[in-house]
């Protein structure tokens, strides 16, 4: 009998050590992703072009002028059209598809947690088979750090 109160005493301290495991950190559920407004940069109507010749999609946050400087080319005179960058950063989407462009827009730009944003792009293809470079960027309250904003490109053919 002694044998076998030893026996559950044992069994009994092997099934509390093996039950004493370490608690796990709760998971933290993530936000929701918070739709924030921004205003389109567009050279439209100046004589100023991009300057960019990769067809990588890629996003940049600028955040002065002599930064966008950089990536703009004017003609003569001209230069491009301003930005209060005290107060807002540019954030430049470019790009390239393999058809013509047909449309392009910014569906959301969107502020996750911890300071990480994403520029949601959406693309339509044309019916031409000439590669085309794209460009869009847009005007938002400042952001700080070059690898903050993420690029989620949508790309459909008409």
């Amino acid at each position: 009998m002694k044998r076998f109160i030893y026996c559950l005493m044992a069994l009994f301290a092997v099934c509390a050590m093996t039950s004493c495991e370490k608690e796990s950190a709760p998971t933290k559920i993530p936000e929701s992703p918070v739709e924030l407004p921004y205003a389109e940069y567009s050279l439209s109507g100046t004589s100023c072009e991009w300057n960019f010749t990769k067809e990588d999609s890629d996003i940049i946050v600028v955040n002065s002028r002599e930064e966008l400087e950089k990536y703009i080319v004017c003609d003569g005179e001209c230069t491009a059209p301003s930005v209060d960058f005290e107060k807002h950063s540019l954030v430049i989407a470019h790009g390239g598809c393999t058809n013509g462009i047909h449309q392009i827009g910014v569906s959301k730009f969107v502020k996750f947690a911890d300071e990480k944003y994403g520029l949601y792009i959406d693309i339509v293809m044309g019916w031409t088979d000439a590669p085309e470079l794209w460009t869009y960027a847009i005007i938002n309250d400042k952001i700080c750090g070059q690898n903050s904003v993420e690029l989620f490109v949508d790309i459909e053919s008409l």
